[in-house]
């Protein structure tokens, strides 16, 4: 039998853990991110999705959930042409860190 317990402070872990992500969500100009890029740690997220749930699918290190969004290619490491071109753009993206990783969207504030 499960402890009710136990479920409620699962619970509460994962509101927890949601909550920091959010917490380290914001917009964030491409030039401060381009060391990173440089260490391959920046990982592009489809506008398709929200970038809060993918950042907890990866801090919950959900294997299959991860492996589903690159399949369908709603994941991916930033290419160089992404770089060049948020660059020449004087871009600004949403950002969310996952260490070591740090996954950007690029997204209408109106969105």
């Amino acid at each position: 039998m499960s402890n009710p317990n136990e479920s409620n402070e699962a619970n509460e872990s994962n509101e927890l853990l949601k909550a920091k992500i959010l917490s380290e969500t914001a917009r964030i100009a491409w030039i401060e991110l381009q060391r990173f890029f440089a260490q391959g740690k920046v990982i592009k997220v489809s506008d398709a999705l929200d970038l809060i749930d993918v950042a907890y699918a990866l801090a919950q290190n959900n294997q299959a959930q991860i492996t589903d969004y690159m399949s369908q290619n709603h994941i991916e490491y930033v290419n160089d042409d992404d770089a060049k071109h948020w660059f020449e753009n004087n871009t600004r993206l949403w950002a969310s860190v996952v260490k070591p990783w740090i996954l950007v969207q690029e997204k209408d504030d109106n969105q």
